[in-house]
């Protein structure tokens, strides 16, 4: 039986973030496979829609990542909280 495309978890899979159940204000943001600039593109048009305070844990495996998104993110006034590598991709978590 295929899946109806207008189906409530149809949407779900491809929503660009979701929740971290465990800390409802952190948000992850899968942007494996999107170069950069485009992936600090799509991080800041996130983070400026979300409230002060929330995180946003972005998960990329552009080398440049590492070191250009925080970067940008401390020059937009925004708190890295941590830069680590999980397995193939950077793991940065930024508090807005």
């Amino acid at each position: 039986m295929a899946a109806c495309p207008g189906r409530w978890y149809e949407r779900l899979r491809s929503a660009p973030a979701t929740m971290d159940l465990e800390n409802p204000t952190e948000e992850v943001l899968d942007l494996r496979g999107v170069a950069c600039p485009l992936n600090w593109a799509r991080a800041k048009a996130r983070l400026e829609e979300m409230d002060r305070g929330a995180r946003l844990v972005l998960l990329a495996d552009d080398p440049r990542a590492q070191r250009d998104i925080p970067g940008a993110a401390e020059a937009e006034g925004w708190a890295v909280l941590g830069v680590t590598s999980v397995g193939g991709a950077t793991r940065i978590e930024i508090e807005r």
